[in-house]
């Protein structure tokens, strides 16, 4: 009787993940919940959450796959064992767990496969549990395998470093920053959430390596952000985004340089957040009317400057290069508006999660000794080019010196643009 509730619930939990994988990963939302804030917000946060209790519960299907397909009894300690390991990994390591996880799911296939060949019975939650993991490769896709190098090429590439470096930071403690540059040496670098003293600092210490540098003027800040680069900036702006959903704007750079002949033009953005509410929601830090206004006003206003952002994008009848904080997900609409004009980096040529924020806010609030389970959740920091480049590479560094990771990109010119 037991066996049979288990069945059934399980049954029911992978019937749900598969309708919540339509619901977050699909235009299938829009159907039913067309752009409502709230709604939205959940669905960025479950991006890339949502494959998590499959993963917990993998384990416990490979053993149980291993058990009826073993007769040895030494192959099924082993069997346990691994699957206790396997079970560790995804608890204590989820990022790098990610990257390896195809390979634990192309077992589970097999196994489900060689039941089929020997005619055993295969129960729905077996059945419903596949469907869920096929769901997963479908979305991830090349994120699920590492790319490898292209060795034909010997034409230039183009390396660049975006990165919010935290406003709060001063001083020395920009150093982990700088040495980073210093390490990379990228071509470009975006920067978001500048402070009164990081443009004299930068230009003090990053001024040799990267002489041409555009910053974000009327004292924005935290809104605010520059491009650094080591090719002269034959024309510079900075583009007030503005709104009428909360007060503020947000400031856009805009730089055009020249590289192997061609013109680009590099837009360094800093759209408005609203995770931060979340967070003190989650911590009694903030009511949950206030959180839900607060996050309507700021989805409004995010999507309104992406909205200016995409058609400045339009305009441009060159090679762009677009990076910087979006504070959206890959499945959210702003995200999705410039995917219409630009391929994002990450999706291109990225291995893993790629997530690039989370740690570092909820470790704030969290006792120390539940800070081995927390890791970086959402991947809202991206870099888009237009198709006139290949992208080569794209990476999410394990630097520590802001609350987001940095993202280091490698193009090529594509000699056939679409």
């Amino acid at each position: 009787m037991l066996k049979k509730v288990l069945k059934y619930l399980s049954s029911v939990l992978w019937l749900l993940v598969i309708i919540l994988e339509l619901l977050v990963w699909s235009d299938v939302r829009s159907i039913f919940f067309p752009r409502i804030p709230i709604v939205e917000m959940i669905a960025g946060l479950c991006q890339d959450t949502l494959w998590l209790p499959l993963a917990v519960a993998l384990p416990g299907y490979l053993l149980w796959l291993s058990w009826v397909q073993l007769s040895s009894w030494w192959q099924r300690i082993i069997a346990a064992v691994f699957s206790v390991f396997i079970l560790l990994w995804v608890i204590f390591a989820v990022n790098e767990f990610f990257r390896w996880m195809i390979i634990l799911v192309a077992f589970l296939l097999f196994g489900v496969i060689q039941l089929v060949r020997q005619k055993r019975h295969l129960y729905a939650n077996i059945l419903l549990f596949v469907l869920a993991w096929l769901g997963v490769v479908l979305h991830y896709r090349g994120q699920l395998l590492p790319n490898l190098p292209r060795f034909s090429s010997t034409e230039a590439t183009l390396t660049i470093l975006d990165y919010n470096i935290l406003v709060g930071q001063r001083g020395t403690q920009r150093n982990q920053v700088f040495e980073l540059i210093a390490s990379e040496k990228p071509d470009l670098i975006f920067i978001q959430e500048i402070n009164s003293g990081d443009r004299k600092l930068f230009r003090e210490k990053m001024g040799a390596l990267y002489p041409h540098q555009l910053w974000a003027d009327r004292r924005e800040y935290y809104n605010g952000g520059a491009i650094l680069s080591k090719f002269p900036i034959k024309e510079a702006r900075n583009v007030d985004l503005s709104t009428h959903h909360l007060p503020g704007h947000t400031n856009l750079n805009h730089a055009v340089i020249n590289w192997r002949g061609r013109d680009i033009h590099l837009l360094n953005c800093h759209l408005y957040p609203s995770g931060h509410a979340f967070i003190q929601l989650l911590f009694g830090r903030r009511s949950l009317g206030s959180f839900i206004d607060h996050t309507r006003s700021a989805f409004l206003r995010r999507m309104d400057e992406a909205e200016q952002l995409a058609a400045i994008t339009r305009k441009i009848q060159a090679p762009v290069i677009m990076a910087g904080d979006f504070n959206d997900t890959p499945n959210s609409p702003i995200y999705r508006l410039f995917q219409q004009q630009l391929q994002n980096a990450f999706a291109a040529r990225g291995w893993g999660m790629g997530t690039t924020f989370g740690y570092h806010s909820l470790k704030q609030s969290v006792s120390p000794h539940w800070r081995g389970l927390l890791f970086d959740f959402l991947r809202i920091d991206h870099v888009f080019v237009s198709s006139h480049f290949r992208v080569e590479q794209a990476r999410v560094l394990p630097v520590a010196a802001s609350d987001h990771r940095p993202l280091l990109v490698c193009v090529r010119w594509r000699h056939n643009p679409n």
